[in-house]
């Protein structure tokens, strides 16, 4: 039992990380809270990249003159 929760475990965080690395901040720290990972996976460095992201894409949409909507 113990063996099975550890593999579970390091699935899990493997499957956290590749959202990460996927720039799925939000759908990452979803799942960190849900498996209660908050000691292995601290929730605020995805939330700054996920800012930091979000501003960068704001900025190409003010300086392209397109609405959001003739992006989508």
């Amino acid at each position: 039992m113990v063996i099975e929760l550890a593999t579970y475990v390091v699935h899990v965080t493997g499957f956290i990380q590749t959202l990460i690395n996927k720039k799925q901040y939000i759908d990452a720290i979803n799942f960190i809270y849900a498996f209660e990972l908050v000691k292995e996976f601290q929730p605020v460095p995805p939330l700054k990249y996920y800012l930091h992201d979000s501003k960068i894409a704001a900025k190409k949409i003010r300086r392209s003159d397109k609405s959001v909507e003739a992006l989508v």
